[in-house]
């Protein structure tokens, strides 16, 4: 396959390719810190008693929840950014993507970056469009499915959804 789209975004598409990125960094990190947090209190809390020495682990549990609480806080920050850049910035740049076998690639205006399939990491499909995720990119790639021309629209379809099944095999395998 060889097929090239160019496009340029509406408003909510921009804030998905924004906002993709932000949205499952916080549930990966909450993942992880959320139950440290809630073990660490336990193991505290109980211990807690009356006098000078209770003050210091009121102290330290509060630092360490603070301390894993840190990276949520940061990523729903960049998610707020990157919602008001979504919504701020008017930005009429014509996207061109460009599907092979061998490679994705993709650009604006004279800036063009090519990648191997490998470095995806997920492909899913929207009501309107498909979320491209690329390993350690702060955005996604969103390419709206009226960006396909209508003749090829079936087989750009099954090609990008070979290719979303390719990548589950092979994160679970």
């Amino acid at each position: 396959m060889d097929v090239t789209l160019t496009f340029t975004l509406t408003p909510r598409e921009r804030w998905q390719s924004l906002s993709a990125w932000s949205l499952m960094g916080v549930l990966r990190s909450s993942w992880v810190g959320l139950p440290i947090a809630a073990a660490g209190v336990g193991l505290i809390v109980w211990r807690i008693k009356p006098g000078g020495a209770s003050g210091w682990a009121i102290i330290l549990t509060m630092l360490g929840l603070g301390i894993l609480a840190f990276p949520q806080v940061f990523l729903i920050g960049g998610l707020i950014r990157s919602d008001r850049r979504a919504r701020t910035v008017p930005d009429r740049a014509q996207i061109t993507v460009t599907l092979t076998d061998a490679a994705l690639r993709f650009g604006r205006d004279e800036f063009t970056t090519e990648l191997p399939w490998r470095n995806v990491r997920d492909i899913r499909t929207g009501a309107n469009s498909w979320i491209i995720s690329i390993r350690d990119a702060q955005t996604a790639l969103v390419v709206p499915k009226r960006a396909i021309p209508a003749g090829l629209e079936a087989e750009v379809t099954e090609f990008l959804r070979q290719r979303s099944s390719a990548l589950n095999r092979s994160a679970s395998g």
